[in-house]
């Protein structure tokens, strides 16, 4: 896989209610999988975002928190198969000057072994916070658009993988994937995004965010699934560096898994705090300029 690892946690503060107002999307939003998402609008300093701030703080769990449920075919010896992790976080390696988020969908440890049921995917995005010299933290979406991704076996060994079964509609793609033998569909947006070349900016934290909702293979709506859903990030090299065997990249974490309802819901990873994610959602986001 690209690589799993996870995220700083720094407490949890307490948060203006007035912030969750017009910050788009709820994280129960049942429109249905054809409506067109909005494009964004403005917030009070750059483009709004389009995750409400209660869907920011759910991704915005501490290292050690556990998944909703156990993923099927996860070495038992992993570190991220119950719980939460972090590993790189915000300390880039030295020499690693790009950066990817990721998600993974796996099947639960409980699931039938004859099943019909697929994940539709909307809206995955990378976020990356700096903060310029004497300037509050700017939040830059550097990723976003078309994900591409397979089948891996769950325990990522070797990057083995298969093509999943990825079906696009107007706005999201439905990908479906093997109960048995067990697999997981792990994903990223298309191409890399380099890190910012100015060393007079604070690096203040990366968030990777998409949704998800549970179909059939045929794309009917499921109240429910055996599916787990989370995201995670990796640095790499440069934006072009082939994957060799973890030399070329280095996680930063992995969030928490969970299960991928009828609803639309947000799912993802982050190494910000909770404070700098609010500001994500006050005060919106920018294009980068490297």
């Amino acid at each position: 896989m690209h690589t799993l690892t996870h995220l700083k946690w720094h407490a949890v503060v307490s948060l203006l209610a007035g912030l969750l107002a017009g910050c788009g999307l709820s994280p129960g939003d049942t429109a249905a999988d054809e409506a067109p998402v909005a494009e964004p609008g403005e917030a009070r300093s750059g483009l709004a975002s389009p995750i409400p701030l209660s869907a920011l703080m759910k991704i915005a769990v501490p290292p050690g928190t556990p998944h909703e449920a156990t993923p099927l075919g996860v070495p038992a010896g992993y570190d991220w198969r119950l719980t939460s992790v972090l590993h790189a976080g915000n300390d880039v390696p030295a020499g690693f000057t790009a950066v990817t988020g990721w998600g993974h969908v796996l099947w639960k440890e409980d699931a039938p072994l004859v099943v019909d049921e697929a994940i539709a995917i909307r809206n995955a995005s990378t976020f990356l916070c700096y903060a310029a010299p004497k300037a509050p933290p700017r939040w830059y979406r550097v990723q976003a658009g078309t994900i591409e991704g397979a089948a891996f076996s769950p325990d990522y060994v070797d990057n083995l993988n298969v093509p999943a079964t990825i079906v696009p509609s107007f706005n999201s793609v439905r990908v479906s994937f093997s109960r048995k033998p067990p697999r997981a569909f792990h994903f990223w947006p298309l191409g890399r995004s380099g890190l910012s070349p100015d060393p007079t900016q604070t690096y203040c934290g990366l968030l990777f965010a998409f949704q998800g909702r549970a179909v059939t293979t045929s794309g009917q709506p499921l109240a429910s699934s055996s599916l787990l859903a989370g995201g995670g990030a990796d640095y790499w090299l440069s934006t072009t560096a082939p994957w060799d065997n973890y030399t070329t990249n280095a996680g930063l974490g992995l969030g928490e898994l969970r299960q991928v309802k009828g609803a639309w819901s947000w799912f993802g990873f982050t190494t910000a705090s909770p404070e700098t994610l609010a500001l994500l959602a006050s005060d919106g986001y920018a294009l980068p300029s490297w």
